[in-house]
């Protein structure tokens, strides 16, 4: 039982706290002290005048960052 409870815990998606764009890579800040980002297989980005725009293979979401 404990072991699913902890398996459950680290399954667990959790929403990044902040998401920015570097060179096209987008970046998700993840969980802890300081600035640590990983980056999001399968996607891309760039912005477009304070709008971020991200981006898969056949979808497009804007996201705006003023």
């Amino acid at each position: 039982m404990f072991g699913i409870f902890i398996q459950y815990h680290v399954s667990k998606p959790n929403p990044p706290k902040k998401l920015l764009c570097n060179e096209g890579n987008l970046l998700s800040q993840i969980d802890g002290k300081g600035s640590v980002y990983t980056r999001v297989g399968g996607l891309s980005c760039n912005y477009d005048k304070g709008t971020l725009i991200i981006n898969d293979k056949s979808n497009r979401v804007t996201l705006n960052v003023l």
